[in-house]
Order: C-alpha cells, then structure tokens, then sequence
C-alpha cells in the first residue's frame, strides 16, 4: 500500500510510522518537526511543516492511496480549530488526487450515544470540551464528503 500518514510524530502517529515501516508499506510521513521522528526513513518521503500548508499536504499524497491521520490537538485547554482545519485540507487535497480512503482518529465523544445524540451531549468532561468540540467538526467534515472513511474513537 501507498499510504500518507499524517502526524507521523506524536504519540500515536510514531507508533503507526514504525509499524507500517516494519511492514515495509511504502509511506510518507507528514510531521511539524522531523527531528521528532522515531523512524529510519529516506528523507524525500518526510514532508515537514504545518497540516493547512494545501501545496505540503498535496505533495505528501503524491502518490499514494490512503490516507491515515493521526493528528491530534497540541493544546485541548484552549479552543481552536487547527485539527479541523488540517482535516478540510487533507480532505480537500485527497479530492483534487482521486484519493478515496481515509482513517483518522478522534474521542469517543463523536460516537453515538445509547440516549440519543453523542457522547459529548451525555456528561462530556469539561476539560475535555475544547477536545470534543474539535473532533465533532472533523466527524462532521469526514461525514458530509464521498470518502470511503473511519474515524477510530478510543
């Protein structure tokens, strides 16, 4: 598989980077800091710098057929919507590309809840609102595109 990851430096994005290297896919790493990289990997296939760059990300899908976004929030105690604009870009790109697969990561507070509405409307953690918050409007810019998408909710 062809596969931009994006986020390949966090937390979990460096987790998923070392396993689809061990796997031998063929990748590209999209990263804030390349220097934070736990990866061995050629340097032309590191794209570095911001996520709402559109000529960085569409240079990161050049060529490749999925997408896997583990971006996440630098800061959940200020409101922002860096996340989400990262995730209309990506989205935006993939279009332009012809890519249809994409696999991002978000909080449980954008699943469905037993009651009605989401998890975020059912006794969300105040700490956690600005996270909520954000992660609905990339549920909800996944959920009005033609993609073929999964959003994984921990």
């Amino acid at each position: 598989m062809h596969i931009a990851l994006f986020g390949a430096a966090g937390i979990l994005g460096s987790r998923i980077a070392e396993v689809l290297t061990k796997e031998q896919h063929f990748v590209h790493l999209q990263v804030r800091d390349a220097i934070k990289l736990t990866v061995d990997i050629a340097p032309e296939y590191i794209f570095e710098g911001d996520g709402r760059d559109a000529k960085l990300v569409q240079s990161a899908l050049q060529g490749c057929n999925v997408v896997i976004s583990a971006l996440g929030m630098k800061d959940i105690t200020t409101k922002h919507t860096n996340l989400s604009d990262c995730t209309r870009i990506i989205v935006q790109e993939m279009q332009k590309l012809g890519i249809k697969r994409i696999i991002a990561l978000a909080s449980y507070g954008v699943l469905p809840h037993p009651e009605g509405g989401l998890y975020l409307d059912h006794d969300w953690p105040t700490w956690l609102e600005n996270l909520g918050e954000e992660h609905e409007r990339v549920w909800k810019i996944l959920s009005s595109t033609n993609l073929d998408w999964t959003l994984v909710c921990p």
